[in-house]
């Protein structure tokens, strides 16, 4: 009775934790084993059917080979030469359609390029010349600088529409003296063949730009912002914003384009309005890689006269403010001869000046120890 009693009274066993975990692994492996294997099977029956079918397709293309010994008939070797010349003509017609394709679309290309539209010519460079003044806040004065610079590279091919055709490895120099209503302008074109690499003409423009202007380094401030450059010119009474200089650069493979122009205004540095006196200047400079010696630049330059509380100088303000004489001695001082006689010392004055500027380019660059550039 007490041993019926105790069975009956027993609980069923219960696994412990350690045997449920390990019974549910060896079920997942084996569902993950079947499921591969079903995979498998399917994978295998895709296979088999392609390649039957490829057996198939092979049957169909070759010709089963001859097991006689007997040499083929004519008919046979006729009947070969006509399926191959059949291929042949039929692989000669389609490339003949695809080079008469090749040959249609060049055409309509050059006629596309040759009615294309050319950018339009300025007429007036007035048109280029806006007030830009710089905010003293730091975001917003790094995306003015950036958005003047970008406006001048996107004007890009724009302005060399300016230039005259010559050959990269050709040298040429021209300078002009326009008058546009008040505003009188000097346009410079130059294209010059340096013997010096491209990575050093480069980093001359970019690092030692002074040794070209040589001012004095206590006067010359310079702000430096992504790919832009802000030179300021300060003296110990009030700076001057007639020459503040904003520049950029824009690196590629075998190229790299620079841009400046001058800044009318500069709200970190307020100017008094007796020595408030601005101009205007555009230039646009190209650096390519001719050989591995060897650099060509080219450059387009256009400059305004200065301006007094936004009024251009007039053309004996020009020639006072210069200390020339020359007028004093026509004969019939009319508008015309006046331009004429500005436009001459103007010329002489801008051919002396890019003489002394190559002379400095000459020698500074033959010492040039700025970090060579790389694109």
């Amino acid at each position: 009775m007490s041993s019926n009693a105790a069975s009956s009274d027993a609980s069923p066993p219960v696994d412990s934790p350690n045997v449920v975990q390990r019974r549910q692994y060896f079920r997942e492996k084996q569902r993950k084993h079947r499921h591969r294997r079903r995979m498998d099977r399917d994978e295998i029956a895709a296979l088999q059917t392609e390649l039957a079918a490829l057996e198939l397709q092979q049957r169909t293309r070759t010709t089963p080979p001859s097991t006689s010994l007997m040499p083929l008939s004519w008919e046979i070797i006729s009947s070969i030469f006509r399926q191959s010349s059949s291929v042949s003509l039929a692989t000669q017609k389609e490339l003949l359609a695809q080079v008469a394709a090749n040959k249609a679309t060049l055409a309509e290309i050059q006629q596309f390029l040759a009615s294309c539209a050319h950018v339009p010519r300025v007429y007036s460079w007035g048109q280029l010349y806006r007030h830009a003044t710089l905010p003293a806040v730091p975001d917003a004065r790094r995306r003015a600088k950036e958005w003047l610079t970008l406006q001048m590279y996107h004007n890009m091919d724009r302005i060399w529409q300016q230039f005259p055709l010559v050959a990269a490895d050709d040298t040429f120099q021209h300078a002009d003296v326009q008058f546009d209503g008040p505003c009188i302008n000097v346009v410079q074109h130059e294209q010059l063949l340096l013997p010096f690499p491209l990575p050093r003409v480069v980093s001359l423009l970019r690092h030692r730009l002074n040794s070209l202007w040589q001012f004095d380094p206590n006067e010359l401030r310079m702000e430096t912002a992504s790919n832009t450059r802000y030179y300021s010119l300060h003296n110990n009474v009030a700076p001057d914003p007639s020459w503040n200089s904003l520049g950029a650069y824009f690196a590629e493979a075998d190229r790299c384009v620079m841009v400046f122009r001058r800044v009318q205004g500069d709200e970190m540095h307020a100017s008094t309005p007796a020595t408030l006196r601005t101009a205007h200047a555009l230039e646009w400079k190209e650096l390519r890689r001719v050989s591995a010696t060897q650099t060509s630049m080219r450059s387009f330059c256009v400059m305004s006269q200065r301006s007094v509380d936004d009024r251009f100088l007039s053309v004996d303000e020009i020639v006072r403010a210069h200390g020339w004489d020359e007028l004093d001695d026509l004969v019939e001082p009319s508008e015309a001869a006046k331009r004429q006689s500005l436009r001459a010392m103007l010329l002489t004055k801008v051919a002396d000046a890019e003489s002394r500027m190559g002379e400095r380019f000459l020698q500074v660059i033959t010492t040039d120890a700025a970090p060579l550039w790389r694109p």
